[in-house]
């Protein structure tokens, strides 16, 4: 019996011999490292295909590359060696789903038999981002936790992870898993740096940045160039109360100037129902309004409240000096009974003509004072919709429309006529 198995142990190994003597080679290296066999390779290496064939009898024909998507075929020119080199790179066809990895079954094949195949795994993405739950993700909320996925053998331990080419943190493995790592986005950096700082000065909601792994500057690996960064995931619920608020304010709005015919924004009278619209209640109007919409357009985008600037703090003063000091030299003129007020009096009762006109007709100084208001404030909106915030505006830019409005208050002063009488006879003076 022990003659026997031994017997049997000496035909396997012959036998084995035999088969390692006849049996066709099939390597497969990239030209990362044309030294060492590997098993995977990335979508853009240039693949070689080492093949030898001992068996003369069947020399292979083609070198089948395939899966269940589709199948390509590289035909033997090179027959006089043992071995020969081939160069693949039309693959792109073989992920139609664009997953990141997919497997190939090259094979050396003998008319339609193959002598000798390996399975190799073709990686689109060598770098695949997760979220907590570890789905793959395209975007994430500031100091949440992410995961890397690896789907190759490399080693990014300890490696950087680069915002728009900025490092903020590094890569950790995450427990005995080699090929997943994690890192935070946290907001607080080091040197009392910030995300928002560095990348979000604007203070927007949620802003696009590409976010890569590397050693330094020079060798970043770009996993998403379109990563969406969350700073602020409420934007969706202040929308809709921002819809609702100014729904509101315009229906509050729209029902005081029709309940009471506007009389929000006209002059005082006793002597007719509707005066005249007044240019100093319409330019306090008109930034009021300014202010609000300026109010909800940052708190939607940013969610934070509006910073009131001393540049605001001006700007309403200018336009309340102005309404009070209209209002005072209205008071002042219906005391006085030798005043004709031009107010009294509404034959347009037009609201562009109503506000750019004195008792002499259309007035150069309030037509000036409107225009440099709706400038302003368009410039001052314009801002605001572009950096979600106040903007800084020029000193000289204050001066030049407190000294419109203050020409307009000292004009106003003297637009009205006094009556004078003398004998029966009634003439009036400026």
């Amino acid at each position: 019996m022990k003659y026997l198995k031994l017997i049997v142990l000496v035909f396997i190994l012959l036998a084995n011999s035999s088969f390692s003597e006849n049996s066709s080679v099939l390597d497969i290296y990239s030209d990362r490292n044309l030294q060492e066999i590997t098993d995977w390779v990335l979508v853009d290496d240039t693949i070689f295909i080492k093949y030898d064939f001992p068996d003369t009898s069947k020399i292979p024909g083609f070198i089948r590359i395939a899966n269940k998507n589709s199948n390509s075929d590289i035909k033997i020119n090179n027959v006089s060696g043992k071995e020969s080199f081939v160069f693949y790179k039309d693959i792109i066809r073989f992920n139609p789903k664009k997953e990141p990895y997919v497997y190939l079954d090259v094979s050396l094949n003998y008319k339609d038999s193959a002598l000798v195949n390996k399975v190799i795994k073709l990686v689109y993405d060598p770098l695949e981002l997760l979220s907590i739950s570890r789905e793959p993700t395209k975007e994430a909320k500031i100091n949440e936790k992410m995961f890397v996925r690896a789907h190759t053998d490399y080693n990014y331990e300890g490696k950087n992870v680069y915002l728009n080419n900025v490092p903020i943190c590094e890569l950790r493995t995450e427990n005995s898993d080699k090929n997943l790592y994690y890192f935070f986005l946290n907001e607080q950096l080091e040197k009392k740096d910030s995300l928002s700082k560095i990348f979000n000065p604007k203070n927007k909601s949620n802003i696009t940045v590409a976010i890569g792994i590397g050693t330094n500057y020079e060798d970043i690996e770009v996993i998403n160039s379109k990563f969406k960064l969350i700073f602020d995931d409420n934007k969706g619920s202040r929308k809709h109360f921002s819809v609702i608020s100014l729904i509101l304010v315009m229906i509050i709005s729209i029902y005081v100037l029709f309940k009471h015919k506007s009389s929000i924004l006209r002059d005082r009278s006793d002597l007719i129902v509707n005066p005249p619209f007044s240019l100093s209640c319409t330019q306090m109007a008109f930034w009021t309004m300014i202010i609000i919409i300026a109010f909800f357009v940052v708190w939607y985008n940013t969610g934070n409240i509006l910073n009131i600037t001393p540049d605001v703090l001006v700007l309403l003063g200018i336009s309340a000096g102005t309404t009070l000091g209209g209002h005072l030299i209205d008071k002042s003129d219906i005391k006085n009974t030798n005043i004709k007020r031009h107010q009294d009096s509404n034959s347009s009762n037009h609201f562009l003509l109503n506000i750019l006109s004195d008792s002499k007709g259309l007035s150069i100084h309030r037509f000036q004072n409107v225009i440099f208001t709706v400038a302003i404030g368009c410039y001052f909106l314009y801002e605001v919709f572009k950096e979600y915030k106040i903007p800084d505006l020029n000193t000289n830019l204050m001066v030049l429309m407190g000294i419109s409005s203050g020409t307009y208050l000292a004009i106003k002063q003297g637009e009205n006529v006094e009556i004078k009488k003398n004998g029966d006879d009634d003439t009036t003076a400026e």
